[in-house]
């Protein structure tokens, strides 16, 4: 039985284009499967795709890229999201 993994990485691709063709390429060495790009989203079909073990590799790639700290790695159902995190600003306290 073939399974299919949809990853989004919309965000990804807004922040960096090269980053996002380095993450395909990162996902095709490491795992055994067909790893197709469709625009923002990257398709993974084959018969041994765990989603546990991808969203490690994503992370463990924004981790060597050095912008772990600006993406969440979040699993929704089949598709695997890159969001980028938001950034929280705090006010000053007046005293």
């Amino acid at each position: 039985m073939s399974r299919e993994l949809k990853i989004d990485a919309k965000e990804l691709s807004k922040y960096s284009r090269e980053k996002l063709d380095k993450f395909i390429e990162y996902i095709r060495g490491k795992i055994n499967c067909e790893v197709t790009s469709e625009g923002e989203n990257i398709i993974l079909k084959g018969e041994n795709i765990d989603k546990r073990y991808v969203k490690t590799l994503a992370k463990r790639f924004l981790y060597i890229e050095g912008v772990i700290d600006d993406f969440r790695v979040l699993v929704k159902n089949e598709i695997l999201l890159l969001r980028e995190r938001r950034k929280i600003k705090m006010k000053k306290a007046s005293h």
